[in-house]
């Protein structure tokens, strides 16, 4: 947007949410995003929000920004700004499990926990490699190559992303064995990615 959101672009915002959702049952969720140009070319949003529209999207309408965003390679700072809020989305994937027993909101919980676990795991390898990979099984492959332990974990990770079940156990297991890996390790990049002061 030209200037910052106010109520009613994000009330047009969920109603759009609702619709695709409304529209295309395979979809668990849709989000819509909204930020103003002086927001996006922030320096805060140097590894976020700046990265995600250059690398990441295409312009379907309006004025194309990516050419004039700056090149980014892989790195901890994308991996922290990507990431960050993963233990907020692991804690609420919990949450669901623990008290809706209704099978489609299992199912959503794991499919969204699942694939959280399986690209910020890969946020890990991406840090300390500088490798990029954008496809779930290719980022959990990675993400098996470079930790043994886990590589069972990030595959029926990257399997319940795709076709989640609705048993709660099963979800459940990966986030308390491969979700709190995932959480430290992820926090260690972070850490390690903020400026000193």
């Amino acid at each position: 947007l030209w200037t910052p959101a106010e109520p009613a672009d994000r009330l047009a915002a969920g109603r759009v949410e609702q619709g695709l959702v409304a529209r295309f049952p395979v979809l668990p969720t849709a989000g819509v995003a909204l930020s103003d140009l002086e927001e996006v070319r922030s320096p805060r949003q140097r590894y976020g929000m700046q990265v995600f529209l250059r690398d990441l999207s295409v312009c379907v309408c309006g004025e194309d920004l990516r050419p004039g965003l700056p090149r980014t390679r892989p790195s901890a700072a994308v991996a922290a700004a990507f990431h960050e809020d993963t233990p907020a989305v692991l804690a609420r994937a919990r949450e669901a499990l623990r008290t809706r027993p209704d099978p489609e909101a299992v199912r959503r919980a794991c499919r969204i926990a699942s694939k959280r676990m399986v690209q910020a795991g890969f946020a890990v390898v991406m840090a300390r490699d500088g490798v990029w990979a954008t496809v779930l099984e290719e980022q959990a492959a990675a993400v098996g190559a470079a930790f043994p332990r886990w590589a069972a974990a990030a595959a029926l990770a990257a399997e319940q992303g795709r076709r989640p079940v609705a048993d709660p156990e099963v979800v459940a297991g990966l986030l308390e064995t491969f979700g709190r890996w995932v959480e430290e390790a992820l926090a260690q990049v972070v850490a390690d990615a903020r400026p000193a002061s």
